[in-house]
């Protein structure tokens, strides 16, 4: 180690252990902006190092750069944080090709939904239930495998729970909550996934139930907030690597605080679904007009970072994880709209470090990226558009 003639060795301890805390602060703390890291830096190292103002701003500049940039920081917080930054988009078919394609353009997470169309579950009995689920997983099991292959973290949604559901009211209801049997079957569907998957590469992780349909609880029920995480420790004890995710009921930012559990566990993320506002969602769905533009007035960043303003105080409450399993906008809105709306949102959650997945890759095209902004053309674009080479930019932040 090079001394300076400024610097005795108890200062410079001091100064390295100034800069670990610094750090730690900026990469575990998102909310703490540089420049108020690097003000707090600059101030407690002026302490520290006595005389040589040269080398007060060289330190300052370099401890500015670490506290922005900063690889190594990185690396601890990451390590620290565990889910790793995750970028992709969802998915619910079962084209091999489709996979390779979303990989190709950089994505490195697939956000799978286990599906079983609801006109077979809603009314299937728990052994008919098992039955399907079987299907649905041998014909996941070769996905599985392509995942493993290219590269592509597959996070698997049980989208379709036992007893699918037992009201389609808004809100609906999902018969896990409203029937002891149904409950039941669903922690032997986890036993079941967690047993065939086990030490499988191409599984990322294991979302427990899509937007939970939580509109009440049948007595002797357990709710949500007590069942996820009985799920989580029977997955556990089959599997206690994988990372396992946990939505709000609806998937909604607004129910986390009081309708979901917090688990303290560095394998547990929350995935969060983002759909604000719902008019600017829907807008040319099921004869809707297509009128509403972003951004206009109070429809801009400001509300749109405020719309996840929940999760944010969740997250810095209780030290979890957080990512935005699923976000839209409609490739029509007005005035190509839909290409600053997903700029304005992806930013939003790049600054909080969330991962995200947007929603989705190849099914319905109001949400494609691969379509023009033309709600009359069902085709997809011969050439990329803005909206795709927007996602593949942030695609490319991958490692």
């Amino acid at each position: 180690m090079v001394r300076c003639a400024y610097l005795d060795e108890h200062a410079f301890c001091s100064a390295l252990v100034c800069l670990t805390r610094i750090l730690l602060m900026r990469y575990m703390r998102p909310d703490l902006g540089e420049r108020l890291a690097t003000t707090i830096c600059h101030k407690i190292l002026k302490r520290l190092l006595p005389g040589g103002r040269m080398l007060q701003r060289i330190a300052g500049l370099a401890l500015a750069l670490l506290v922005a940039y900063g690889p190594i920081a990185e690396t601890f917080a990451q390590s620290k944080r565990s889910l790793p930054r995750l970028r992709g988009m969802t998915y619910a078919h079962s084209s091999a090709s489709d996979f390779q394609d979303l990989r190709a353009i950089g994505a490195n997470v697939i956000v799978y939904q286990l599906t079983i169309p609801a006109v077979l579950v809603d009314s299937a009995s728990v052994t008919e239930y098992r039955a399907l689920l079987a299907q649905s997983l041998a014909s996941i099991d070769p996905l599985v495998e392509i995942c493993g292959a290219i590269g592509l973290k597959m996070v698997l949604v049980l989208s379709s729970p036992p007893g699918g559901a037992a009201s389609i009211a808004n809100p609906p209801l999902h018969r896990v909550f409203a029937e002891k049997a149904f409950q039941d079957e669903l922690t032997v569907t986890w036993q079941t996934i967690a047993t065939r998957y086990k030490d499988k590469p191409g599984i990322f992780g294991f979302d427990l139930l899509n937007e939970p349909q939580q509109r009440s609880v049948a007595a002797g029920l357990e709710s949500w907030k007590t069942l996820a995480p009985s799920l989580i420790k029977t997955i556990r004890a089959i599997d206690p690597t994988r990372f396992i995710f946990i939505q709000p009921p609806y998937g909604n930012p607004d129910l986390l605080a009081n309708k979901t559990a917090v688990v303290k566990d560095p394998l547990v993320a929350y995935n969060i679904h983002t759909y604000f506002p719902s008019n600017f969602r829907t807008q040319g769905l099921n004869g809707r007009p297509i009128n509403v533009v972003y951004p206009r007035g109070k429809l801009n960043k400001a509300r749109l970072a405020a719309s996840v303003s929940k999760v944010i105080r969740f997250q810095a409450k209780n030290k979890v994880q957080i990512f935005i399993g699923e976000f839209a906008a409609p490739r029509w809105a007005p005035n190509n709209s839909a290409l600053r709306y997903l700029r304005d949102y992806i930013n939003i959650f790049e600054s909080r470090r969330w991962g995200w997945a947007l929603h989705a890759w190849r099914e319905a095209d109001v949400w494609s990226i691969e379509h023009t902004t033309d709600p009359l053309n069902p085709n997809p674009s011969p050439t990329k558009t803005d909206r795709q080479m927007l996602i593949e930019k942030f695609f490319s932040r991958n490692s």
